[in-house]
């Protein structure tokens, strides 16, 4: 009988280890891909741009888990964000080989340096994970300038062309624009 609730327990402990250890590396790639998509959407620079992608892309991830309760972050991001499908074919696919630490398979050396880029690659990592650990506020949230601040949808240029003013209205993220790079975010009327 003791022999048996000792291998119970082992069992126990051993599944226990085995649910952390899954959890772990979960969370080590839901990071890199929300560190990649802000870099691919967002840019380096803009770090109101990455936590409203981030907010908007959980807020999603939550309306499909209605229906689908184990869809995760990580899944609604590798569906929605541009970069992961292939739209990018050549001239920035370094993105999807971003690592922390490393500089990407295919970067281009001519045109920029990685020396420069890497810690702004680091500190895009970092905030990721501290945005999985609920501490990057959302930029959207409260600025009644333009709409309620829960924006379900973002996009660039072309998007913006695309979207229905009777249907959606555009959210305020705060600094999410630059000469090179817009990005915008919008919520049903």
């Amino acid at each position: 009988m003791a022999r048996t609730v000792i291998i119970l327990m082992w069992l126990a402990v051993g599944v226990l280890w085995l649910n952390v250890a899954i959890a772990h590396a979960d969370r080590d790639a839901t990071q890199l891909t929300l560190a990649r998509a802000a870099v691919g959407e967002c840019g380096w620079l803009l770090p109101d741009c990455e936590a409203a992608l981030w907010h908007t892309m959980q807020r999603r991830a939550a309306m499909v888990q209605r229906w689908r309760p184990a869809y995760t972050l990580r899944q609604m991001v590798l569906k929605y964000c541009a970069i992961f499908r292939g739209k990018h074919e050549g001239r920035r696919v370094w993105v999807r080989t971003l690592r922390p630490g490393e500089k990407p398979n295919g970067w281009p050396d001519a045109k920029s340096s990685w020396e420069k880029h890497a810690p702004w690659w680091q500190r895009i990592y970092d905030r990721a994970g501290a945005y999985l650990d609920g501490q990057v506020k959302d930029p959207c949230a409260g600025r009644k300038k333009r709409g309620k601040g829960k924006p379900i949808h973002t996009g660039g240029l072309m998007d913006k062309a695309r979207m229905n003013p009777a249907k959606w209205r555009e959210v305020d993220c705060g600094r999410t624009k630059t000469q090179l790079r817009t990005q915008f975010f919008w919520e049903p009327r």
